[in-house]
């Protein structure tokens, strides 16, 4: 199993609500702004949480062979793995 596919699998396991976007041979990319405000443009702390205690999960299992990265866009929180 690749890193990647192993990272795909331990995110399934945290029971996240993250949606996977993007599904590429070289990364992963979820995103949410399940609780951030459409109007003001602004991400939900709730979100930028869930984001982090994924990436805390792959990491831990993964460790440094795969990178993991938050970006906030408006109210859009996104997770890259790759």
């Amino acid at each position: 199993m690749s890193d990647l596919a192993a990272a795909k699998a331990i995110v399934a396991r945290t029971a996240t609500y993250l949606y996977l976007e993007e599904d590429e041979p070289d990364r992963l990319y979820y995103s949410t702004r399940d609780h951030g405000s459409v109007g003001d443009e602004t991400p939900g702390q709730a979100d930028i949480i869930e984001a982090r205690r994924v990436r805390s999960a792959v990491k831990a299992a993964l460790g440094d062979s795969i990178t993991a990265r938050i970006e906030v866009i408006d109210e859009w929180v996104g997770l890259t793995i790759s």
